[in-house]
């Protein structure tokens, strides 16, 4: 290797496994790679080394172990995973494991700590070098197919550094390993644009491409390398190396075999790997903007469906953090600098889920708090979340302008304590900045610049945490005065920020904060009245929760200062319910807002000081809910509008949630699907997943839909309902399968559809909140307090006879309802005391066809979208007019229907949220109904009850 070319020019070396024979220690293997760095003056950490078969020695019932996973490899592809733990294959590496620990000394605990699994390094920050171990199975002869731990291997997007190109270098080549892996391999290779797959074994040098791509075509090479080092015995290895060379500001690789010459002693280039074009060559590949994104695996554990209710609960690849479904919102919410930091929703639609997304993704180049904190399901994924106990005193919250100082002071601080108190930066450097930052603290508190509770919060270990911080600080007395001139002193320490950011070559910190909502519970949208929850004293029996009180408040006729909930019977105290309502019932239009949506708003508007102040060395994430805008329009004051840029809506359009549906199917695993190998195919992913693409409308005998389709009529257009549906199905699929025929297959998968409807919408005994979760229970606190029970909510639905009415038989019934002798004209100025088709259709569970007033020869059905659900305060009504039609949500129908009401249904033209009405058959029904009301009646309604 003296004599080898380009002596100067190596900055790295690459060992493709193999490092000793058989029955033979690794004394002359340590030899000979130091004098090999030693000739090229590199370092141990510019050596990167995997094991071969060699490398493999002996285990407890190895041989059986390996008989099994090459007999179920392929059916099975994690079938090796139980096998490939300590005490079975991991110890065949023993002598490997203590040799490379031997070599790297005290470089061997952060280049391999666990040296036969897969891994990532990154070499000076200029290229990943994929790490793989392709001897798990290997049993002694090498006869087998190669397996490798291709779920550990998914894992790695984490490790890899998406600025870098990417190259694989393994011991045994492409082709040699399992069919099933190999096919999951290759769509890692493409997903992660990996350039080149290195490898040795065969000893003999080659070049192969392994296709990466089969739409596009796309390839990359698979090179093997000669034998590096002689036997005497040994007349059929290529003795040599490969050299290659990246020249500078060059995007390709430049591939020189050299091959040893026994005679002339000395390495000779060889023409074996060249092609008609010359040496061979290769680019090395990097993502664009777009798909430098960090990806996460996309391998689902062992019995794991794709479909995600709940994105606090997402494991493997239900987080899919690199396949989720991209919308133009969201894109710009995940590039590296957005216009705006927060997102609002309501709940349901998957902010928490994008801002995992978001967390997951974000360069290199930021500091993510906490930090050093690998992200995982159990820690949100690495966000913050705060939570405010039932038992502090909120008052203080009642003024705005208080939270909002609140919030820039708990975030700095949090900031702050993190940078000192961790342990993740060892390096002097850091440790001497991070000292600067104490000694600047202590400097400032004993001026008296920060009080003494600023001081503990920031440098004390145990407030390493946004919450506790919180936590504390609003249980300090006089926590306002403390914060209100505190605060704005953390701008001093902004230079000191930067420097240790400088340190690690970052470019700011950044802070994820989630779940504000759920910080505490938010109250109804009226103050309570004459506690009308008393009148459930006498169900105390019902109640088997092991958490109930027998004690209610007795007193009826004035506001109860303790809310009762039958149920759960958690007490609201005083603290949390009196003194959430910012304006009690002064302003009867403001009756609604409370501390829960201040709590929201004051973050937004904290952010945006925080953005300002910290030049974007400091950067805030978050999420909201929708509902915190609806409060006093002047809260923001003369800065609203930039205030409110910080945010932007979360929501999804029908097509964008059709996506979503499709793209969980692909991404789902076989065994969930009834037919998967129709999954390849864009057009039919339906039938993949249930067997059918279409499914007949009961009613309307002539039409159809497709399964996402009838999904989407039954749901309240937010996102987890296409999950729940999804998973529904998937947890039935035996049942499908079951089904003789697509009919009946097909009729399966829709009375499914209809039984999950019903229990999402409303279902009796929904006060019991703690046992379900329906859209009613949802936005019981957001309704007034005569809709928000349940029993007035029944009693009106109930009054429903069919799922379509025309204004003067929505009139009948609200009459009847507000027990009226006549129904005024205009819904504004009636005298009556509710207006229920106004509250039903604010709640998303009403839709409106207006007959006339449209130019178009078919009418949208318009339901009101979930993003515009919000509190329902009894103004701006929606009036009643003859010249409407009133249907009924398909989910709510459904709810009413398996409480016993017999419902008739209309059979004109499919009702639902962006169904279309044709104008000539509303035409028609408008006349036939003044003609004729009972003609109407047969005409248009099927009873359903009446034909069974």
């Amino acid at each position: 290797y003296k004599r080898l070319p380009y002596k100067d020019k190596i900055n790295f070396i690459i060992v493709t496994g193999d490092l000793h024979q058989y029955n033979k220690d690794y004394t002359e293997t340590k030899q000979f790679l130091n004098r090999l760095l030693d000739f090229y003056e590199l370092s141990k950490k510019d050596i990167f080394i995997v094991p071969g078969n060699h490398d493999s020695g002996p285990c407890i019932n190895k041989e059986t172990i390996t008989f099994y996973i090459e007999k179920h490899i392929d059916e099975d592809a994690d079938c090796y995973k139980k096998y490939f733990v300590p005490g079975q294959l991991v110890d065949c590496f023993k002598n490997y494991n203590d040799f490379i620990k031997d070599f790297y000394g005290s470089y061997a605990a952060s280049m391999y700590p666990s040296p036969e699994q897969v891994q990532v390094k990154t070499w000076k920050n200029k290229i990943n070098i994929i790490h793989l171990n392709t001897a798990i199975n290997c049993n002694g002869d090498n006869t087998l197919d190669q397996v490798i731990d291709i779920y550990q291997f998914s894992n790695l997007v984490d490790d890899l550094n998406p600025n870098c190109p990417s190259i694989i270098i393994a011991h045994h080549p492409f082709d040699t390993i399992y069919r099933s892996q190999k096919d999951t391999l290759r769509r890692y290779i493409s997903d992660w644009k990996v350039s080149a797959y290195l490898c040795g074994d065969s000893h003999k040098e080659s070049y192969s491409q392994i296709q990466t791509s089969t739409k596009s075509g796309s390839n990359i090479p698979c090179i093997v390398c000669g034998k590096s080092a002689p036997e005497t015995s040994d007349t059929y290895s290529d003795l040599g190396c490969i050299i290659y060379i990246k020249k500078k500001n060059a995007n390709k690789v430049e591939v020189l075999p050299y091959s040893w010459d026994s005679n002339k002693k000395t390495f000779d280039k060889c023409e074996k790997l060249s092609n008609d074009m010359g040496n061979l060559e290769f680019p090395l590949l990097k993502e664009d903007a777009v798909e430098s994104m960090k990806k996460r695996n996309s391998n689902l554990v062992e019995g794991e469906s794709i479909w995600l209710t709940d994105a606090e609960l997402a494991k493997g690849s239900q987080s899919r953090f690199h396949d989720y479904t991209r919308t133009s919102i969201i894109q710009e919410f995940l590039e590296e600098s957005p216009s705006f930091c927060g997102l609002s929703a309501v709940k349901g639609v998957g902010k928490t889920f994008v801002l995992q997304v978001k967390r997951a993704n974000l360069p290199k180049d930021r500091l993510v708090l906490p930090i050093g904190v690998k992200p995982t399901k159990d820690n949100g994924w690495g966000t913050d979340t705060i939570t405010i106990e039932g038992n502090t005193d909120l008052s203080n919250l009642g003024k705005f302008d208080n939270v909002v100082l609140l919030w820039r002071y708990c975030i700095v601080a949090y900031a702050i304590n993190q940078l000192i108190n961790t342990t993740y930066y060892k390096d002097d450097q850091w440790k001497w900045l991070a000292g600067r930052l104490l000694t600047s603290l202590k400097e400032y508190y004993e001026i008296g610049e920060i009080q003494k509770e600023t001081y503990f919060l920031c440098t004390r270990e145990e407030y390493s945490d946004l919450s506790l911080i919180m936590t504390r600080t609003l249980k300090t007395k006089n926590w306002v005065a403390i914060v209100g001139k505190d605060a704005p002193c953390f701008e001093f320490f902004k230079r000191n920020i930067e420097r240790m950011l400088e340190s690690v070559g970052k470019k700011s910190l950044v802070i994820l904060i989630d779940k504000i909502d759920q910080a505490m519970d938010p109250i109804s949208a009226e103050a309570p009245g004459a506690c009308d929850v008393c009148k459930k004293a006498n169900k105390i029996d019902e109640c088997d929760n092991p958490l109930k009180s027998v004690e209610y408040c007795s007193n009826r006729s004035t506001m109860c200062r303790i809310e009762c909930c039958y149920g759960c019977e958690k007490y609201l105290t005083p603290y949390s319910n009196t003194n959430l309502r910012v304006h009690g019932d002064q302003l009867k239009k403001y009756a609604h807002i409370n501390i829960w949506q201040y709590l929201q708003l004051g973050l937004v508007r904290a952010v945006s000081i925080i953005k300002s102040n910290f030049k974007g060395s400091l950067e805030v994430y978050f999420t909201i809910r929708e509902e915190a805008f609806s409060c006093e329009t002047d809260l923001l004051g003369e800065n609203t509008r930039k205030i409110v840029n910080v945010t932007n809506d979360l929501w999804y359009s029908k097509d964008e949630q059709r996506q979503i549906f499709y793209d969980c199917i692909k991404c789902q695993q076989d065994e969930f699907l009834f037919n998967p190998s129709l999954k390849k195919h864009e057009d039919r992913l339906e039938e993949a997943f249930v067997g059918v693409d279409r499914l007949c409308h009961p009613f309307v005998k002539e039409l159809d839909e497709s399964v996402f389709d009838c999904i989407y009529r039954h749901s309240f257009d937010r996102a987890r309902d296409i999950q729940e549906y999804g998973e529904m199905l998937t947890n039935n699929m035996q049942l499908i399968k079951n089904c003789d025929s697509i009919l009946d297959r097909g009729e399966k998968v829709k009375k499914l559809i209809e039984d999950k409807a019903a229990e999402l919408a409303f279902y009796d005994g929904t006060e019991n909140s703690t046992k379900n979760s329906c859209y009613y229970v949802e936005k019981m606190k957001m309704l007034p307090n005569y809709w928000a029970d349940s029993e007035n909510f029944k009693n009106f639905i109930m009054r429903f006879t069919k799922n379509l009415m025309f204004g003067q038989e929505a009139k009948a019934i609200c009459k009847k309802f507000n027990n009226k002798r006549k129904c005024g004209s205009d819904c504004s100025v009636c005298s009556a005391e509710y207006h229920p088709f106004s509250m039903l259709y604010k709640l998303g569970m009403l839709g409106r066809i207006n007959i006339f007033h449209s130019w178009k020869s078919e009418i949208i059905q318009d339901f009101i979208h979930s993003k515009n659900v919000t509190y329902i305060t009894g103004k701006d009504l929606i009036n009643l007019n003859i010249n409407t039609i009133y249907v009924l949500h398909p989910a709510l129908t459904k709810s009413i229907e398996h409480m016993g009401k017999k419902l008739k249904h209309f059979s004109g033209f499919i009702i639902g949220k962006e169904e279309i009405a044709p104008k000539d058959i509303l035409q028609q029904m408008y006349d036939d109904f003044n003609s004729d009301a009972r003609a109407y009646e047969e005409k248009y309604f099927y009873d359903k009850f009446k034909d069974e």
